[in-house]
């Protein structure tokens, strides 16, 4: 019930802001993003809580430090101010070519391309991956990637139309396995976030020094299709008003007849998440506790 609520909240949300971005300034727009951001953070305690949990787990402090209570109110900031980046991009009625997002290391995932057995872009709910499928798509990659069904019919074809516009082809629950392996057979891209576990299977695996169950499908649809595994992040540089996408590290595995990989590639999908968040705490967009409820935040 809670998480319906959520997402019937979130879309009205989308509506409105899409509406407001369309006719008024981006300077307006980003002073209503960080209101819109600011008064979520004083007034939603229990998802503040759950932020300053998984804040003091990444940091190592106390839940009620300083520190930990600055970046939860930094990690509201900084998503109100991608969302609205990412509102304004999507404004020009052609496929937008930011020139705001920087790349490094592009060379890791034209190597994994040339390769012809598939992609998967791993990430976290961290930064504007959305706008990372957009400056993607400028430079003519087209990325596949599974996503959570929105609420009501005209926000679900909203979220279609401007996705596919801008090169994110989207698939639903329901979908999503058997389109995944395929594209990435095909030597398709398909980008994946692993640090949440949704309605997909999960693994218990180590995170950040405490159990979580985590998404188990970026592991096994690497050793199904034996599609590399490419992790990326994209940051906002708030002192520079650009973006920055990397691309860290690959790694491909073939499954074999019984020779079962899974747990070896989580572990290793399981550091590099930690690598991604870590790199830009304030920028992990997470408004659950990763950890569960029952997690102990840190004393």
């Amino acid at each position: 019930m809670k998480r319906a609520q959520h997402k019937r909240w979130r879309a009205a949300a989308y509506l409105v802001s899409y509406g407001v971005s369309r006719v008024v300034p981006r300077r307006v727009g980003e002073w209503i993003g960080d209101t819109a951001s600011g008064l979520a953070h004083a007034l939603k305690a229990r998802e503040r809580q759950d932020v300053r949990n998984n804040m003091a787990v990444v940091l190592g402090l106390p839940t009620e430090s300083a520190k930990v209570c600055r970046a939860a109110e930094l990690v509201y900031k900084n998503f109100g101010r991608t969302c609205v980046d990412l509102l304004y991009e999507i404004q020009s009625p052609r496929l937008p070519i930011p020139t705001n997002i920087h790349f490094e290391n592009l060379k890791l995932l034209d190597e994994a391309v040339a390769a012809g057995r598939g992609v998967i872009l791993l990430g976290a709910h961290s930064g504007s991956w959305e706008l990372g499928a957009l400056a993607l798509a400028s430079r003519g990659y087209s990325i596949m990637a599974p996503v959570q069904a929105p609420a009501g019919k005209w926000v679900s074809v909203l979220y279609h139309r401007e996705r596919s516009r801008f090169g994110l082809h989207a698939l639903h629950p329901g979908q999503s396995l058997i389109k995944c392996i395929k594209a990435l057979k095909s030597g398709g891209i398909l980008g994946l976030l692993g640090d949440r576990k949704f309605e997909s299977a999960a693994i218990r695996t180590n995170f950040m020094g405490r159990p979580a169950d985590l998404p188990v499908g970026p592991a096994r649809m690497a050793l199904m299709s034996g599609a590399a595994v490419v992790s990326v992040s994209i940051r906002s540089d708030s002192t520079q008003g650009s973006y920055r996408l990397k691309f860290h590290e690959k790694k491909t595995y073939s499954k074999k007849p019984g020779d079962d990989k899974t747990e070896e590639l989580q572990c290793w999908i399981t550091g590099q998440l930690e690598m991604l968040i870590k790199e830009a705490p304030e920028q992990w967009f997470c408004f659950e506790n990763v950890w569960g409820s029952g997690t102990r935040p840190v004393k």
